[in-house]
């Protein structure tokens, strides 16, 4: 049987503290905690996979749904664009103004 080798490396404090933290949790100790990270990195269990594919439906999803909500914001835009163009020329043409109601009360002031 071949024996196992020992790692080393060091972190920030603040990243040890969560290292720490989260093998606490578990109720492990860091190598253990550790030993834990590298192996599911390269040895990447069923559970880790199934959760990966769901993560990139949701997220593919959620992109699919933004592009539907973009696509809506841009048709709107480009109706105001035509709207206004239109009001331009309306007002370029000398088209009759009517007061705004705003005026109106400042007038009867």
């Amino acid at each position: 049987m071949s024996k196992t080798k020992v790692l080393a490396s060091r972190v920030e404090p603040e990243l040890y503290q969560e290292i720490e933290m989260q093998a606490n949790k578990r109720g492990l100790t860091i190598a253990q905690y550790i030993r834990e990270l590298l192996y599911s990195y390269h040895y990447p269990t069923e559970e880790i996979v199934s959760r990966l594919e769901e993560n990139k439906y949701r997220i593919d999803s959620s992109i699919e749904n933004a592009k539907e909500y973009f696509e809506k914001l841009i048709a709107y835009s480009k109706s105001l664009e035509v709207a206004m163009r239109d009001f331009q020329k309306k007002v370029e043409g000398g088209a009759i103004q009517f007061p705004l109601r705003e005026r109106e009360l400042q007038g009867e002031q």
